[in-house]
């Protein structure tokens, strides 16, 4: 009968531990893609508490742009850092939905 109960509490705490590892990823994945729409008359838009801003002049695109960013680790990078280095505070992708006509700003602020 204890070798019994020990087996229950090892497969419920295994449970345990997987639950909290699966709920663990999806919200951190679920947090890492964040969109935001750049107006045609331009602007700024920030992302990651405002340590990477995009900022486009004005008739820099004809219509709104949505750019979104995407958190990286990593681990989910493309590629690691090149050898004797490693990544900055900010691993990220991106993208917009249209090309912008003119040149936009990307300002990235890291930490150590």
């Amino acid at each position: 009968v204890r070798k019994a109960n020990t087996s229950r509490q090892s497969i419920a705490i295994r449970s345990l531990l997987t639950l909290t590892l699966v709920f663990s990823l999806l919200f951190a994945t679920a947090s890492s893609v964040f969109a935001e729409t750049m107006p045609a008359s331009g602007g700024t838009i920030s992302f990651a508490d405002g340590d990477v801003t995009v900022a486009a002049p004005d008739s820099a695109q004809s219509a709104d742009v949505t750019v979104t960013y995407t958190a990286l680790t990593s681990a989910t990078a493309p590629a690691g850092a090149p050898a004797g280095k490693s990544f900055g505070s900010q691993i990220f992708t991106l993208t917009s939905s249209a090309t912008f006509k003119q040149f936009a700003s990307v300002i990235v602020k890291y930490t150590a």
